[in-house]
């Protein structure tokens, strides 16, 4: 097969290169960021998970999200009024106030709550909200 052009070249050296690029876990849209021992360079969602079986399930909330990701439609440039810029800058305000008063393991409360309430959580949210709070299965 010849290439009619540098172009046409071009993509195909950079379809080849970019594939040794991506994380080794069959699917997986990331690229590689984690080197362990005995596997080829995977993603970090991939790579701290032990049990191999989760692997399509992370997969497959890597690619939700990249969808997700893709479909978002970027804000409009929004012209504020002087009272909305005043009212932004009194919740800030009032933010800043309280900033370090609230619980710093609340956001785990609140990843455990969804979950409790059936919302599906990327193993990693699981993870790292059980270690926060000490939770034992």
């Amino acid at each position: 097969m010849g290439f009619t052009n540098k172009r046409d070249e071009r993509i195909v050296n950079d379809h080849y290169m970019s594939q040794d690029l991506m994380c080794a876990a069959h699917g997986c849209p990331n690229r590689w960021s984690v080197l362990k021992e005995g596997d080829k360079g995977l993603c970090s969602a991939h790579a701290w998970v032990d049990d191999r079986k989760l692997w399509p399930q992370i997969t497959q909330e890597q690619l939700d999200f990249a969808v997700e990701l893709a479909m978002r439609v970027p804000p409009e440039d929004k012209k504020y009024s002087r009272e909305e810029k005043q009212e932004i800058l009194d919740k800030l305000k009032v933010l800043l106030a309280t900033f370090g008063q609230r619980d710093p393991r609340a956001w785990a409360r609140d990843l455990k709550a969804r979950e409790e309430a059936g919302k599906r959580l990327s193993h990693f949210q699981r993870q790292c909200w059980r270690e926060a709070l000490g939770w034992q299965e």
